[in-house]
């Protein structure tokens, strides 16, 4: 994976406008903007009995020397699906601080010392950009890069077991819950949303990709566009290249509100 400045996309975040206005003015002031440019493999991390320790290798492809920052976060979800990240000394991380010199590798060690839990536990490594120590060029304003990688422990890997518990109109947007009881995490994909009548015809179809759906965890979608098909629905179904079987879900009546 190569790496522009770019900046981390969480469930529920939103850019104040203001901000982004302000970040624009200020870029638009300046004759160049410098990003670093780097790599790194794998971009994931699974530790078991097995392999309870794996390197992750980040290479240099900027002219100058990167240096970055790490920390740790264990990684839940609440009952909506958002992100709950919070410190964490269980994995062993090493270097915390990288410094990596232009066209080199450097090395980040991962590790889980304790027992492996029976129930898969998720963490994130979150590497953040520090500024260049040297002068920045006169003009130049640099972007600095924050990554998270996701790493999964766990004593043998187990199976995901997600469905949709619910599937609720409230004004005229579609509401979707789904929860994984299985013992390893749903993996993002995308796939399509089909929504059926009550004589089983298709009524309204779109894209929806499916986030990271955690051991244990519920999350909650909405998809917006669809209230056509609001009065008539009696039944969705999701349908992805990971899933062995579509998902399906009757339409909640009695909780139906559709737009005017």
């Amino acid at each position: 994976m190569t790496r522009r400045a770019s900046t981390q996309a969480r469930p529920a975040t939103l850019l104040n406008a203001g901000l982004i206005g302000s970040l624009a003015l200020l870029l638009a002031g300046a004759p160049s903007v410098e990003a670093a440019e780097f790599t790194v493999s794998p971009t994931r991390v699974d530790l078991d009995a097995g392999r309870p320790t794996q390197t992750l290798v980040f290479g240099n492809q900027s002219e100058g020397t990167l240096s970055f920052e790490v920390s740790v976060r264990s990684w839940r979800q609440d009952e909506t699906g958002q992100w709950i990240l919070e410190d964490s000394d269980e994995l062993v991380v090493h270097p915390r601080m990288l410094h990596i010199e232009p066209g080199q590798r450097g090395n980040l060690r991962v590790g889980f010392l304790d027992e492996m839990p029976q129930n898969e536990r998720a963490y994130r490594i979150e590497v953040n950009q520090l500024p260049d120590a040297a002068a920045p060029r006169a003009g130049a304003v640099q972007m600095l890069t924050r990554v998270s990688l996701p790493v999964f422990t766990q004593y043998t890997p187990g199976h995901p077991g997600l469905h949709l518990v619910q599937a609720r109109w409230q004004q005229g947007r579609l509401w979707l819950q789904a929860r994984n009881e299985g013992s390893r995490h749903v993996s993002p994909m995308p796939g399509t949303l089909r929504v059926f009548d009550a004589q089983q015809q298709e009524i309204a179809r779109t894209d929806m990709t499916l986030g990271y759906v955690l051991a244990g965890a519920t999350i909650e979608l909405e998809r917006p566009g669809l209230g056509h098909a609001c009065r008539a629905a009696a039944r969705i179904e999701f349908t992805a290249e990971g899933l062995s079987e579509p998902l399906l879900a009757d339409i909640d009546a009695t909780a139906r509100t559709c737009a005017d």
